[in-house]
This record gives C-alpha cells, sequence and structure tokens, in this order.
C-alpha cells in the first residue's frame, strides 16, 4: 500500500507493531520494542541522512532518537545519560 520511503507507510507499521506487541505480557520492555520496529523495508531518502560520515547508520539513529521520543526527553543529553549507564 505504501512505498519504501513513505513516512505514512513506517508510521502505520510502527502502530500496528506496537498494538501487537504491548498485548502481550512478557513484551514490557520499551527499549525491545523500539529495537524490534520494522525497518528492514523502509528506505531513508538522501535528505534524510547525514552531510558527513558517522558511525551509525540511519535505521540505528532513527531508533535512538523514537527511544527519546517516547521516554520524553526534551534534549539529547537525557538520551546520552541513558546509554552511557552500565547495563
Amino acid at each position: 500500500m505504501y512505498e519504501q520511503s513513505a513516512l505514512a507507510g513506517l508510521e502505520s507499521d510502527i502502530r500496528t507493531v506496537s498494538q501487537t506487541w504491548f498485548k502481550h505480557d512478557c513484551h514490557e520492555s520499551v527499549e525491545i520494542f523500539v529495537c524490534s520496529l520494522p525497518l528492514a523495508y523502509f528506505r531513508f531518502e538522501d535528505h534524510d541522512r547525514y552531510g558527513c560520515s558517522t558511525r551509525y547508520e540511519m535505521d540505528t539513529l532513527f531508533r535512538v532518537f523514537v527511544l527519546k521520543e517516547l521516554h520524553g526527553w526534551e534534549h539529547e543529553t537525557a538520551l546520552l545519560e541513558y546509554l552511557d549507564m552500565p547495563r
């Protein structure tokens, strides 16, 4: 129904996956959910990429910023502190 670069298609996929994901009792982790987002068939356009080289692919950066939004962090500082926490 959507082409690979259609943001509406990605939003629809994420909604569908999240609705199904969190129905299961064992699926409580927001982090694992973000890692499970269906990005394999989504194609980021050239304007979605950084101008200079980066160590991370766009799908990884997308997941990190989704995590930031889900936690409600206003700035990347909270995200960086979270990522630096020992596990």
